[in-house]
Protein backbone atom coordinates (compact mmCIF):
# COMPACT_ATOMS: atom_id res chain seq x y z
CA UNK A 1 0.00 0.00 0.00
CA UNK A 2 1.51 3.30 -1.06
CA UNK A 3 2.12 5.84 1.72
CA UNK A 4 -0.35 8.72 2.20
CA UNK A 5 0.78 12.20 1.51
CA UNK A 6 0.08 15.05 3.93
CA UNK A 7 -3.18 16.09 2.28
CA UNK A 8 -4.57 12.55 2.32
CA UNK A 9 -3.62 12.07 5.98
CA UNK A 10 -5.63 15.18 6.93
CA UNK A 11 -8.59 13.94 4.90
CA UNK A 12 -8.39 10.55 6.68
CA UNK A 13 -8.34 12.25 10.08
CA UNK A 14 -11.38 14.38 9.18
CA UNK A 15 -13.24 11.27 7.98
CA UNK A 16 -12.31 9.41 11.16
CA UNK A 17 -13.58 12.23 13.40
CA UNK A 18 -16.77 12.62 11.38
CA UNK A 19 -17.62 8.89 11.47
CA UNK A 20 -16.82 8.74 15.21
CA UNK A 21 -19.09 11.72 15.93
CA UNK A 22 -21.90 10.22 13.82
CA UNK A 23 -21.62 6.83 15.54
CA UNK A 24 -21.50 8.46 18.99
CA UNK A 25 -24.57 10.58 18.21
CA UNK A 26 -26.53 7.54 17.01
CA UNK A 27 -25.64 5.52 20.09
CA UNK A 28 -26.39 8.47 22.37
CA UNK A 29 -29.85 9.05 20.88
CA UNK A 30 -30.74 5.34 21.00
CA UNK A 31 -29.57 5.08 24.61
CA UNK A 32 -31.40 8.26 25.58
CA UNK A 33 -34.70 7.07 24.11
CA UNK A 34 -34.21 3.62 25.66
CA UNK A 35 -33.70 5.14 29.11
CA UNK A 36 -36.65 7.45 28.53
CA UNK A 37 -38.90 4.51 27.71
CA UNK A 38 -37.75 2.69 30.85
CA UNK A 39 -38.36 5.72 33.07
CA UNK A 40 -41.77 6.47 31.54
CA UNK A 41 -42.84 2.84 31.91
CA UNK A 42 -41.62 2.74 35.51
CA UNK A 43 -43.47 5.99 36.27
CA UNK A 44 -46.68 4.64 34.74
CA UNK A 45 -46.43 1.45 36.78
CA UNK A 46 -45.76 3.36 40.02
CA UNK A 47 -48.59 5.82 39.37
CA UNK A 48 -50.89 2.88 38.66
CA UNK A 49 -49.93 1.13 41.89
CA UNK A 50 -50.34 4.31 43.96
CA UNK A 51 -53.68 5.09 42.32
CA UNK A 52 -54.95 1.56 43.01
CA UNK A 53 -53.88 1.75 46.66
CA UNK A 54 -55.57 5.13 47.04
CA UNK A 55 -58.73 3.78 45.41
CA UNK A 56 -58.92 0.86 47.84
CA UNK A 57 -58.05 2.67 51.05
CA UNK A 58 -60.72 3.98 53.39
CA UNK A 59 -61.05 7.75 53.28
CA UNK A 60 -61.31 9.72 56.48
CA UNK A 61 -63.47 12.83 56.50
CA UNK A 62 -62.99 15.23 59.44
CA UNK A 63 -65.87 15.09 61.90
CA UNK A 64 -67.01 18.26 63.64
CA UNK A 65 -69.41 18.32 66.59
CA UNK A 66 -72.73 19.66 65.37
CA UNK A 67 -71.73 19.20 61.74
CA UNK A 68 -69.77 21.37 59.35
CA UNK A 69 -72.12 23.32 57.09
CA UNK A 70 -70.59 26.73 56.34
CA UNK A 71 -72.01 29.10 53.76
CA UNK A 72 -70.59 28.37 50.32
CA UNK A 73 -70.56 30.36 47.10
CA UNK A 74 -70.56 28.52 43.78
CA UNK A 75 -68.76 30.65 41.19
CA UNK A 76 -69.57 30.15 37.51
CA UNK A 77 -67.47 32.29 35.14
CA UNK A 78 -69.15 32.40 31.73
CA UNK A 79 -68.25 33.74 28.33
CA UNK A 80 -70.77 33.32 25.49
CA UNK A 81 -72.52 30.42 27.23
CA UNK A 82 -76.18 31.30 26.62
CA UNK A 83 -76.89 27.77 25.30
CA UNK A 84 -75.75 25.94 28.44
CA UNK A 85 -75.84 28.40 31.35
CA UNK A 86 -79.42 27.53 32.36
CA UNK A 87 -78.59 23.83 32.56
CA UNK A 88 -75.47 24.51 34.63
CA UNK A 89 -77.32 26.72 37.12
CA UNK A 90 -80.09 24.14 37.43
CA UNK A 91 -77.58 21.41 38.31
CA UNK A 92 -76.23 23.58 41.16
CA UNK A 93 -79.73 24.44 42.39
CA UNK A 94 -80.40 20.71 42.61
CA UNK A 95 -77.51 20.35 45.06
CA UNK A 96 -78.26 18.73 48.41
CA UNK A 97 -76.06 21.28 50.22
CA UNK A 98 -78.26 23.67 52.25
CA UNK A 99 -76.25 26.91 52.61
CA UNK A 100 -75.51 27.74 49.00
CA UNK A 101 -75.35 30.87 46.86
CA UNK A 102 -74.70 30.79 43.12
CA UNK A 103 -72.75 33.60 41.48
CA UNK A 104 -72.60 33.76 37.68
CA UNK A 105 -69.87 36.05 36.37
CA UNK A 106 -70.54 37.14 32.79
CA UNK A 107 -67.05 37.81 31.45
CA UNK A 108 -68.06 40.38 28.83
CA UNK A 109 -70.04 37.93 26.71
CA UNK A 110 -71.11 38.99 23.25
CA UNK A 111 -74.30 36.92 23.44
CA UNK A 112 -77.25 36.90 25.87
CA UNK A 113 -75.68 34.87 28.68
CA UNK A 114 -76.73 37.26 31.45
CA UNK A 115 -80.21 37.88 30.04
CA UNK A 116 -80.93 34.19 29.57
CA UNK A 117 -79.91 33.41 33.16
CA UNK A 118 -82.02 36.26 34.56
CA UNK A 119 -85.07 35.26 32.52
CA UNK A 120 -84.79 31.61 33.57
CA UNK A 121 -84.40 32.17 37.34
CA UNK A 122 -86.13 35.40 38.48
CA UNK A 123 -87.42 33.83 41.71
CA UNK A 124 -83.99 32.53 42.71
CA UNK A 125 -82.48 35.97 42.06
CA UNK A 126 -85.17 37.64 44.18
CA UNK A 127 -84.57 35.14 46.99
CA UNK A 128 -80.82 35.80 46.98
CA UNK A 129 -79.94 32.26 45.90
CA UNK A 130 -78.56 33.47 42.58
CA UNK A 131 -76.46 36.52 41.78
CA UNK A 132 -75.46 37.53 38.27
CA UNK A 133 -72.48 39.81 37.80
CA UNK A 134 -71.08 41.28 34.61
CA UNK A 135 -67.56 42.52 34.00
CA UNK A 136 -65.38 43.45 31.04
CA UNK A 137 -63.75 40.53 29.30
CA UNK A 138 -60.49 39.60 31.03
CA UNK A 139 -60.45 35.81 31.10
CA UNK A 140 -61.57 33.20 33.60
CA UNK A 141 -59.03 34.09 36.30
CA UNK A 142 -59.98 37.76 36.32
CA UNK A 143 -63.68 36.89 36.36
CA UNK A 144 -63.14 34.66 39.41
CA UNK A 145 -61.05 37.34 41.14
CA UNK A 146 -63.79 39.87 40.48
CA UNK A 147 -66.33 37.65 42.27
CA UNK A 148 -64.03 36.55 45.10
CA UNK A 149 -63.24 40.17 45.98
CA UNK A 150 -66.87 40.70 47.02
CA UNK A 151 -67.61 37.35 48.66
CA UNK A 152 -69.13 37.13 52.11
CA UNK A 153 -68.67 33.36 52.25
CA UNK A 154 -65.40 31.86 53.47
CA UNK A 155 -65.55 28.94 51.03
CA UNK A 156 -66.24 28.86 47.34
CA UNK A 157 -66.63 26.22 44.65
CA UNK A 158 -65.66 26.99 41.06
CA UNK A 159 -67.14 25.26 38.03
CA UNK A 160 -67.13 25.98 34.31
CA UNK A 161 -70.26 27.30 32.65
CA UNK A 162 -70.63 24.13 30.56
CA UNK A 163 -70.27 21.78 33.55
CA UNK A 164 -73.04 19.79 35.22
CA UNK A 165 -72.35 18.75 38.80
CA UNK A 166 -73.79 15.88 40.80
CA UNK A 167 -76.29 16.68 43.55
CA UNK A 168 -73.83 15.67 46.27
CA UNK A 169 -70.72 17.24 44.68
CA UNK A 170 -70.65 20.38 46.85
CA UNK A 171 -71.28 18.39 50.03
CA UNK A 172 -68.41 16.04 49.25
CA UNK A 173 -66.08 18.98 48.55
CA UNK A 174 -66.91 21.20 51.50
CA UNK A 175 -66.72 18.57 54.25
CA UNK A 176 -62.93 18.35 53.82
CA UNK A 177 -62.50 21.99 54.86
CA UNK A 178 -63.38 21.04 58.43
CA UNK A 179 -59.65 20.37 58.59
CA UNK A 180 -58.01 23.85 58.72
CA UNK A 181 -54.93 22.48 56.94
CA UNK A 182 -56.94 21.90 53.76
CA UNK A 183 -56.48 24.69 51.25
CA UNK A 184 -58.15 23.30 48.12
CA UNK A 185 -60.10 20.25 47.01
CA UNK A 186 -60.17 18.90 43.45
CA UNK A 187 -63.23 17.19 42.06
CA UNK A 188 -63.43 14.29 39.64
CA UNK A 189 -64.14 15.63 36.15
CA UNK A 190 -65.71 13.36 33.53
CA UNK A 191 -66.75 13.88 29.93
CA UNK A 192 -70.53 13.66 29.71
CA UNK A 193 -71.13 13.59 25.96
CA UNK A 194 -69.14 10.50 24.93
CA UNK A 195 -70.92 10.24 21.60
CA UNK A 196 -68.10 9.82 19.06
CA UNK A 197 -64.46 8.89 18.75
CA UNK A 198 -63.16 12.36 19.64
CA UNK A 199 -65.20 12.70 22.83
CA UNK A 200 -64.24 9.17 23.86
CA UNK A 201 -60.56 10.07 23.38
CA UNK A 202 -61.14 13.20 25.50
CA UNK A 203 -62.70 11.06 28.22
CA UNK A 204 -59.63 8.81 28.15
CA UNK A 205 -57.38 11.88 28.35
CA UNK A 206 -59.21 13.07 31.47
CA UNK A 207 -58.78 9.69 33.10
CA UNK A 208 -55.07 9.38 32.36
CA UNK A 209 -53.84 12.98 32.58
CA UNK A 210 -55.96 14.21 35.49
CA UNK A 211 -57.87 11.68 37.57
CA UNK A 212 -55.32 8.87 37.38
CA UNK A 213 -52.36 10.97 38.51
CA UNK A 214 -54.32 12.99 41.08
CA UNK A 215 -55.48 9.79 42.75
CA UNK A 216 -51.88 8.60 42.97
CA UNK A 217 -50.74 11.93 44.44
CA UNK A 218 -53.61 11.89 46.91
CA UNK A 219 -51.99 8.86 48.52
CA UNK A 220 -49.33 11.28 49.80
CA UNK A 221 -51.86 14.01 50.72
CA UNK A 222 -50.75 16.36 47.97
CA UNK A 223 -52.11 17.49 44.62
CA UNK A 224 -49.81 19.65 42.49
CA UNK A 225 -52.59 21.19 40.38
CA UNK A 226 -56.30 21.71 40.97
CA UNK A 227 -57.41 21.67 37.32
CA UNK A 228 -59.59 24.41 35.93
CA UNK A 229 -61.70 21.85 34.10
CA UNK A 230 -62.73 20.08 37.32
CA UNK A 231 -65.13 21.06 40.06
CA UNK A 232 -62.87 22.53 42.73
CA UNK A 233 -63.35 24.04 46.14
CA UNK A 234 -61.22 26.66 47.84
CA UNK A 235 -60.76 28.45 51.14
CA UNK A 236 -60.89 32.26 50.77
CA UNK A 237 -57.80 33.21 52.77
CA UNK A 238 -56.10 35.74 50.57
CA UNK A 239 -59.19 37.10 48.80
CA UNK A 240 -58.05 36.16 45.28
CA UNK A 241 -58.49 33.19 43.01
CA UNK A 242 -55.49 33.96 40.83
CA UNK A 243 -54.98 31.24 38.23
CA UNK A 244 -51.28 32.11 38.08
CA UNK A 245 -50.64 31.57 41.79
CA UNK A 246 -50.12 28.24 43.49
CA UNK A 247 -52.02 27.03 46.54
CA UNK A 248 -49.66 27.06 49.51
CA UNK A 249 -51.41 24.87 52.01
CA UNK A 250 -49.95 21.38 52.42
CA UNK A 251 -52.87 19.03 51.87
CA UNK A 252 -55.31 19.06 48.97
CA UNK A 253 -57.31 15.80 48.78
CA UNK A 254 -59.16 14.80 45.65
Amino acid sequence: MPPLNAKERWQARVDSVAFFAWAFFNHFVVTLFFLGDILMSARLILVGIFALIDRLRKRQVPEVAGGFLPRVAVLIPAYNEEKVIVRTIRSVLNSDYPHLRIIVIDDGSGDRTSEVARQAYPEEIAAGMLTILRTVNGGKAEALNFAVAGLEEEFYVGIDADTVIAADAVSKLVCHFADPQIGAVAGNAKVGNRVNLWTRWQALEYITSQNFERRALDLFDVVTVVPARSVRGGRRRCGRADATRSTRWPRMPT
